[in-house]
């Protein structure tokens, strides 16, 4: 064959290849739209109706009670999937980077419990926390990462467990490796699904069985996010019987300080039985974790906001002096730069910035504040409060010089771990 025929022929077979990779984007992403359009409008349908129907009958509290509950597990369930829309566009973009840091293991199981128990109670399952053979209480690894797995694991667990069924967590060591197992006794897979688990927008409807939702996105996130950690994942499952999901994480082991690092025998916020088990069990308070320190650390504290939607504002105004806070509210952050300065030294107890702002945003605010003359101008707690959750967002709004990071829309909850574990370590 002439070589430029052959030439020619190399580059036409290239051409078509990228051509066909183009396609298949482009139904993916037409199939991706169209997953994404039903699954946002049917938490937004419910959130319109029943705000509807609060508005035509407010004098019936009960009711206007139980609307206003689904109002919001509608609100959370679109936001679980925008988190999911989020993470995934983070992962195939390449953003998606393991950023290792020491943390105490403890700590990290303590919040995770504090997310997952309210999902526990109101199906009145068992959750039980079993701990075996950590060596120390500090490791290196990332953990937001870590959280995001095993809490969608254990979402993923109680979700498809009935009611009164029974979930496990068990951590356990071996060599730089911890090894995190979800167990439950729900409703299992069958093997045909098991095939195709990993893909996403995948989810097994079963015979006689309420659907729990979800996009189908959650076990892809958590698979990549385990290869990103240079882990491992496994399971098991039986349809009717329940499944296991095996989750391998390399960490390094740290020693912080002086003092036994045994999780077990030092175990402060965890209440340890005699069989070894940590359990938050929702028909015996006696089993469970100790209180939220984080709880009711607002009362009291002088606070000065920066937010410029007006709505937004009110309902955080409403938030926090509900919170028994002082509230101080600017609608920009050269208003409320010129608020901090004109105040007495320690006036303040926080600065709630809003990233996002006309004349002057969040980052350069901060920034001005850091700078200035005042005399806690380098000590006063600042949390910056945004929609955007990429990582890069929340490393430019440290390094504008703010103390952590929630995003909106605002959990209370949130703020008051921000607090106090600012709170904690100064």
């Amino acid at each position: 064959m002439d070589p430029k025929l052959a030439d020619l022929e190399k580059e036409n077979q290239r051409l078509k290849k990228e051509l066909d990779k183009e396609v298949a984007y482009s139904c993916d992403q037409r199939q991706f739209i169209h997953r994404m359009s039903h699954d946002i409008r049917t938490p937004l349908n419910a959130i319109m109706g029943y705000a509807k129907l609060i508005k035509e009958i407010p004098s019936d509290t009960s009711k206007v009670k139980d609307y206003a509950d689904n109002i919001l597990k509608s609100g959370s369930y679109m936001l679980d999937i925008i988190g999911e829309i989020l993470d995934m566009s983070r992962i195939e973009s390449g953003f998606a980077v393991c950023q290792k840091a020491e943390f105490n293991l403890e700590d990290c199981l303590d919040d995770i419990r504090t997310i997952i128990e309210p999902l526990i109670n109101e199906k009145d399952q068992i959750f039980t926390i079993s701990i075996d053979n950590i060596d120390h209480r500090n490791v290196i690894c990332d953990e937001n990462y870590l959280k995001q797995i095993l809490i969608n694991l254990l979402s993923n667990a109680c979700k498809y467990t009935d009611k009164g069924g029974l979930i496990e967590l068990t951590v356990k060591g071996s060599d730089n490796k911890i090894i995190f197992v979800v167990k439950d006794n729900g409703r299992g897979m069958s093997e045909e699904f098991q095939e195709r688990i990993f893909t996403p927008f995948e989810r097994e409807h079963q015979d006689n069985a309420s659907d729990p939702g979800g996009t189908g996105l959650g076990l892809v996130l958590i698979k990549n996010l385990v290869t990103i950690m240079g882990g491992s994942l496994s399971f098991e499952s039986k349809l009717g019987r329940g499944s296991v999901f095996t989750v391998i994480i390399p960490v390094e082991q740290e020693i912080s300080d002086a003092h036994d690092n045994n999780i077990v025998s030092s175990s402060k916020k965890i209440t340890e039985r005699p069989d070894g088990i940590y359990c938050t069990d929702s028909k015996d308070s006696s089993k469970s974790f100790d209180s939220q320190p984080y709880r009711g650390i607002l009362k009291g504290l002088n606070i000065l906001v920066a937010e410029d939607n007006e709505l937004n504002a009110e309902i955080l105004s409403e938030i926090l002096s509900h919170q028994g806070a002082d509230v101080h509210i600017q609608p920009s952050g050269r208003k409320l730069i010129d608020d901090y300065l004109k105040s007495p030294a320690y006036n303040y107890d926080l600065i709630l910035m809003d990233v996002q702002m006309p004349e002057l945003d969040g980052y350069e605010a901060t920034r001005l504040i850091r700078q200035s003359s005042h005399e806690d101008a380098t000590k006063i707690p600042i949390i910056a409060m945004t929609a955007n959750a990429f990582d890069k967002d929340i490393q430019k709004a440290l390094d504008a010089g703010m103390n952590a990071h929630v995003t909106k829309p605002i959990n209370i909850n949130d703020i008051e771990k921000a607090f106090y574990k600012l709170r904690s370590t100064r």
